[in-house]
């Protein structure tokens, strides 16, 4: 009986093991493609794959497989090793803060590209983001009401 709770279990951590991952490597490839300014369809050109693949892959939606994942990487200039990890986290010490500083100015990614690799990813790749400024916001109407004298 203990052996059959046990299986019984095993699967829902599984599945949950197989999301995380999932959209670790949806996030990472999001980004390794806003770093290298590439569309969804370029990288599926350079990887050999459709671009719903891409999509797909993205939105952590489907499975992706191994030769695939390899694929993608390649076209990104980065390893499948990096496209299925966590991102480093700095240690405390300053010169390894300094370290990964410099380390990270190589690998900073435009905000607009960010954005764009984002919705491309989501399925809104014409999303234009408005830019606020106080000049440029509309005036509030204020209605003065008639009947508001004390």
């Amino acid at each position: 009986m203990l052996l059959t709770q046990t299986t019984t279990a095993q699967p829902d951590s599984i599945a949950r093991a197989e999301k995380v991952e999932r959209r670790r490597l949806a996030r990472n490839i999001v980004l390794s493609r806003a770093r290298a300014r590439m569309s969804q369809h370029t990288l599926a050109q350079r990887a050999g794959v459709t671009r719903a693949t891409i999509s797909n892959i993205e939105r952590a939606s489907g499975s992706a497989q191994v030769g695939t994942i390899f694929r993608i990487a390649s076209a990104l200039n980065t390893t499948a090793a990096a496209l299925l990890s966590d991102p480093e986290l700095p240690n405390e010490s300053d010169d390894d803060l300094d370290q990964l500083a410099a380390r990270e100015s190589e690998r900073a990614i435009d905000t607009h590209d960010l954005l764009a690799a984002v919705n491309e990813a989501y399925g809104e790749a014409d999303v234009v983001f408005p830019r606020y400024s106080r000049a440029g916001r509309p005036r509030l109407r204020r209605e003065v009401m008639a009947d508001a004298t004390p």
